[in-house]
């Protein structure tokens, strides 16, 4: 499962050119640009950096018309009752539901993060936060499709491995940043990537602690 993640494109060099590379297409596009230097004046971004939650629009990499770019896609396809989104597709079964088959064969992408976040939930609630242990960007794979206002993505998931297990038995599909063309241009390659068990994650507990008291005396 992948209910959280994170894109920081100050502290790592390929988000920051994936970031920009989006920013100057959206330019092209006709938007104005955020300027560190602006006093206000400036259009905000049509899409989101930080902590990324469901429903808001990030960054992704797609393949279209045989160019892989950046662009700005929504997390979570429309379910099927009120407003409730779907932020995850099982990688097992993608291919057997009528949701995700067809994006499957043609709609995949990659959602760039710094990191994700998943909750162990024994006793007390604790945020954990999971990263590369080479300090790289996590490439998560993707499926996307097109909504009648904005086109939309859910992120893979596969069992977990040792790094994670004992938190949640979920985790993303990761991809090496070589794998990437694979994923996006074959079926074939990409299925093969769905079998491999992801890399060992880096994790940090991100909880608040609890304030520690010193234990007083009384005389009495």
């Amino acid at each position: 499962m992948c209910g959280r993640y994170y894109v920081d494109e100050e502290s790592n060099e390929e988000l920051l050119r994936i970031i920009r590379n989006l920013d100057r297409r959206l330019q092209g596009e006709g938007m104005q640009i955020p300027d560190s230097n602006d006093e206000g004046t400036h259009v905000p971004r049509k899409f989101k950096t930080g902590e990324i939650y469901p429903t808001n629009t990030a960054p992704i990499i797609a393949r279209k018309e045989g160019n892989i770019l950046p662009y700005a896609m929504t997390w979570g396809y429309k379910g099927f009752e009120g407003n409730k989104v779907i932020i995850n597709a099982r990688c097992e079964s993608a291919s057997e539901k009528r949701m995700f088959a067809s994006d499957l064969d043609s709609r995949r992408i990659v959602v760039p993060a710094s990191g994700f976040y998943e909750w162990e939930h024994s006793g007390t609630k604790t945020k954990y936060y999971f990263t590369s242990k080479q300090e790289k960007p996590l490439y998560m794979a993707g499926l996307s499709h097109p909504d009648e206002e904005e086109d939309r993505f859910v992120i893979l998931t596969t069992s977990a491995n040792e790094s994670m297990k004992d938190i949640h038995n979920r985790m993303p599909v990761l991809l090496k940043e070589d794998e990437i063309e694979g994923w996006l241009s074959s079926r074939e390659e990409a299925v093969s990537i769905m079998k491999r068990i992801p890399e060992q994650l880096h994790r940090t507990n991100t909880s608040p602690k609890e304030p520690q008291f010193e234990q007083l005396r009384f005389p009495w």
